[in-house]
């Protein structure tokens, strides 16, 4: 919990640093979240923990009900209509970031304000890019602003946004999936 004056903001740190699951990947799908103006990932920076160690901190989403939670007490009417376009985008930013851990539990339902969030990004940036390990059917649907976002963002926007939280072997991947989310529109009609 953190404090300034009054108010009071909850964070989950993560310090994890082993192969294939990085706190650094927590404050890189952030950026990129960003970068391609989704806002699904709730806000993350590096910060250092009491023994002056880096972490991912990322702000707590209170009020959300994860998977669990919607089974149990369902959604309102129209909520998942109202979310469909971000359910959508999600599964193509897991694509683009190379995330193969999403489970059903990182994707929070925030009822009162009619969008997700999305959680756990350590595992992702993996360097596969046959974009069939997200979509096996081989089809996706990209929202209008998904794909004008994917279509502005280079390469030189990759390595400035996310040059300093992934190895340069990620970031090529990344760029691989973005191409091939982009192609496979073109070939699809999707």
């Amino acid at each position: 919990e953190f404090r300034k004056g009054k108010s009071r903001v909850r964070g989950v740190c993560k310090n994890v640093e082993a192969e294939g699951d990085r706190y650094q990947h927590e404050i890189a799908a952030y950026r990129l979240d960003r970068r391609l103006d989704l806002n699904l990932v709730p806000v993350t920076v590096l910060r250092k923990t009491g023994v002056n160690a880096p972490c991912s901190l990322q702000y707590f989403v209170d009020r959300a009900l994860d998977a669990t939670a919607v089974r149990e007490y369902g959604l309102p009417p129209g909520y998942e209509e109202k979310v469909s376009i971000q359910i959508e985008d999600s599964r193509v930013f897991d694509a683009l970031i190379g995330n193969m851990d999403r489970t059903e539990s990182d994707v929070l339902h925030l009822p009162v304000d009619g969008r997700i969030a999305l959680i756990d990004h350590s595992r992702a940036f993996s360097l596969e890019t046959d974009l069939r390990t997200w979509f096996p059917d081989g089809r996706w649907e990209l929202s209008e602003k998904m794909e004008s976002a994917l279509k502005k963002l280079d390469t030189g926007d990759l390595k400035s946004v996310l040059g300093g939280w992934l190895e340069k072997d990620q970031i090529k991947a990344l760029e691989e999936r973005r191409k091939g989310l982009l192609a496979g529109v073109a070939q699809t009609g999707s």
